[in-house]
């Protein structure tokens, strides 16, 4: 049986890797910080299947007592789980475009850099080389505490902030919501194991949820993305929007071209254009002079007049990367 946890988490791990290489083809496109930060967030997690893999391997065919190399290997995942402990808010405040995220980023920052100086301490963990036993201190236990936080705080934004997002987007973020509420218990699970066992002597080699959501999460992704880059290349192929010599001049062109045949506005097509530069609903309408609920609505148009379901979409069509 404990053979089979090793299959599982290789699985996870080829499929994860498809996922992570689909999301930095997706990227090279879009150039977006907050799929930067989710590709960041997966790529702790492939680490983390990873390690697992190789401590599980380790601890069944080699030997399941808790030696001193085989504890430094049971550290080395720390600061992987630390990044990705402070990458999931990160993620969030951008994903969102929340006005406070950089006064939030720095006090994450600051506090993972805590979390790496407690590492070093006696309030974290201590070993007893003679008995091979670990004993976790207070410290320890902070950090489920501190990851579980991460993960409401990206619950709760999805919950309460998803309209902010565009229809297509928040598809994609609802799914993901859905999926992070079923996997939530099991991922619960796997951060407080060690709650109630002060003391461990052995490589704990038992069933991890996290891989489960990993594995969840990659497939959607590898699905998505994979469509995402089957529509902007046969778009921008059909196009022929490749311009080197006058790059805005095809956009305004293509711009011309769609409002022409799909009866955008002269508004719309403004909007359509700083929608493509990068720009947030609130910067729109404050150069536009106009309210972000206006500049909504004519979001929403657009998306309906060229049946699309998010900017990234509306760059597609454009043969526009953008810099999202």
């Amino acid at each position: 049986m404990k053979h089979l946890l090793t299959a599982y988490l290789a699985a996870t791990l080829m499929i994860g890797s498809a996922a992570l290489l689909v999301l930095f083809l997706a990227n090279r496109k879009l150039r977006s910080r907050a799929l930067s930060y989710f590709m960041a967030i997966c790529a702790c997690l492939e680490v983390s299947v990873l390690h697992n893999l190789l401590l599980f391997y380790m601890g069944i065919n080699v030997s399941d007592r808790l030696s001193p190399g085989l504890l430094i290997f049971l550290f080395s995942s720390l600061p992987f789980g630390y990044l990705m402990q402070a990458l999931i808010p990160i993620f969030t405040n951008r994903l969102y475009n929340l006005p406070w995220e950089r006064a939030a980023n720095r006090v994450i920052w600051i506090i993972t850099g805590l979390q790496g100086i407690l590492t070093l301490t006696p309030f974290f963990a201590r070993y007893d080389a003679q008995s091979g036993i670990l004993s976790l201190g207070p410290a320890y236990y902070s950090n489920s505490v501190l990851l579980l936080c991460a993960q409401l705080y990206l619950l709760s934004n999805a919950i309460f902030n998803h309209k902010r997002l565009p229809p297509g987007i928040r598809r994609l973020v609802l799914l993901g919501l859905g999926v992070l509420l079923v996997s939530l218990p099991g991922l619960v699970h796997d951060i407080t194991y060690f709650q109630g066992r002060p003391q461990i002597g052995v490589v704990p080699v038992t069933f991890i949820y996290f891989p489960v959501f990993f594995l969840i999460i990659s497939v959607c992704c590898i699905i998505f993305g994979l469509r995402f880059l089957m529509r902007v290349g046969g778009d921008s192929l059909s196009a022929g929007l490749v311009s080197p010599e006058s790059p805005a001049s095809a956009l305004a062109q293509r711009l011309a071209a769609l409002g022409a045949s799909q009866g955008l506005s002269e508004r719309e097509l403004e909007v359509a254009a700083q929608v493509i530069e990068g720009l947030g609903n609130k910067q729109i309408a404050s150069r536009l002079g106009v309210s972000p609920k206006t500049v909504n609505n004519h979001i929403y148009n657009l998306y309906r007049k060229l049946k699309i379901n998010s900017r990234f979409e509306l760059m597609a069509l454009c043969g526009y990367a953008g810099r999202g």
